[in-house]
């Protein structure tokens, strides 16, 4: 299961990184985690105020599309599993301050 979220992070944040994030965030279902990408990257300073305030961004972040590939090994995730370790990722890499839960709990 794929999925792409734009997120605020660090400006000097590379992918590596991000990478390390999501899977710390994930702790034993870390093996879920096939793939992080990120697809396209803004400094929130070219963004518009209204992208801004949507991702609650600072100008010394950037935007960055982060794609995540998770794919249990053993079976089959549901759309509520794969929401709840989207959440949980997305929780550890997003630093603005407002957010976009996939799940409600």
């Amino acid at each position: 299961m794929a999925g792409t979220c734009p997120v605020a992070v660090d400006r000097d944040d590379l992918a590596e990184d991000l990478g390390d994030q999501v899977r710390n965030a994930l702790g034993p279902d870390a093996d879920c985690v096939e793939a992080v990408e990120i697809l396209t990257e803004t400094p929130c300073a070219e963004l518009p105020p209204r992208a801004l305030k949507r991702l609650g961004a600072s100008p010394e972040h950037k935007n960055v599309l982060l794609k995540v590939v998770l794919r249990h090994l053993d079976r089959t995730l549901t759309d509520h599993e794969a929401n709840l370790l989207r959440d949980r990722i997305y929780a550890a890499v997003h630093q603005g301050s407002t957010h976009q839960w996939a799940t409600i709990s």
